[in-house]
């Protein structure tokens, strides 16, 4: 009896092993989730004035952003690194290679996966500016910890005032990992993972100000484009981290539906229902004035 409980055990073992290495290759869409048994897997939390709560989570070769606020999430791994925006509750994704993603299209029903063309910064002394969004050269201004992890700051000057961003010097993990967080937090690509992010505007009021009808939408001021807020606002901002096992699951895109409109995914129907209704206020707000006109 003993003998057969052994062999039982053995087999059981075995079968689970199996399931374990299918499960680590299990392909869903354009996803692919990459065998992570033996990785560490870090986890951030993080926040800021435009995003709210946020978790990240990455191995060596797999990330995941959720967007508490806005109910979805970001999925990615090697080796192809389609960014995959998946909403869990209506269950629904759309996809787009990491080359074409930007965070702006997240929130902007006018922008599309080839308005923005994001280039490696350019550190300063550096010669020959890249052609793309991000040609001014940055400077390095200091280095020190953040919760315990060595960092490196930057200053940039921009179109829209003084952004100041710190990345970690320690994290080793694929640079494709690093390039879409820098899209998602909208900084220069350097290939290290973002801790912190703040811009100083040189601009008064905002456009909310100026249109009440958008200030109770909880995306509006994701459109860094039509920022004119005061002072430093803190893009981003890490609170607590911490290393775990990795978890496969934790990168899975299960299955679900796939939509054409982004939106579709980053808003819930209820915030859609929200932005065409602050559209068309807007809309008979400014047709007075076309009129005197």
């Amino acid at each position: 009896m003993r003998k057969l409980s052994i062999i039982s055990t053995l087999v059981t073992v075995s079968v689970a092993s199996v399931a374990m290495a299918a499960f680590a290759e299990l392909a869903v869409g354009d996803f692919v989730v990459p065998a992570l048994a033996l990785d560490e897997e870090w986890v951030f939390q993080q926040c800021g004035d435009d995003l709210g709560e946020i978790e990240t989570r990455f191995t060596p070769r797999a990330v995941r952003i959720d967007v508490k606020q806005n109910g979805f999430c970001l999925l990615a791994s090697a080796p192809n690194w389609q960014v995959n925006v998946f909403r869990p509750r209506e269950r629904v994704f759309w996809s787009c290679p990491l080359e074409k993603f930007q965070a702006l299209i997240l929130t902007n029903p006018f922008a599309s996966p080839e308005a923005r063309v994001f280039v490696p910064a350019l550190l300063e002394g550096e010669k020959h500016p890249p052609v793309g969004t991000y040609s001014a050269p940055l400077k390095r201004t200091a280095s020190g910890y953040i919760h315990g992890l060595a960092y490196s700051r930057y200053i940039q000057e921009g179109k829209w005032g003084l952004s100041v961003f710190s990345v970690a010097d320690d994290i080793k993990v694929d640079y494709k990992i690093a390039e879409l967080l820098c899209r998602f937090f909208v900084i220069p690509v350097v290939h290290q993972i973002p801790l912190e992010d703040s811009l100083q505007s040189r601009e008064a009021g905002s456009f909310s100000a100026r249109h009440k009808s958008v200030q109770n939408l909880p995306f509006q001021k994701m459109d860094y484009a039509d920022d004119y807020r005061r002072g430093p606002v803190v893009h981003l901002k890490t609170k607590s981290w911490k290393k775990i096992a990795a978890n496969p699951a934790d990168f899975v895109l299960p299955p679900c539906r796939r939509v054409n409109d982004v939106l579709d995914v980053s808003y819930s129907p209820a915030m859609k229902n929200g932005l065409t209704n602050a559209a068309d206020a807007l809309y008979s707000d400014e047709k007075p004035a076309a009129k005197q006109k």
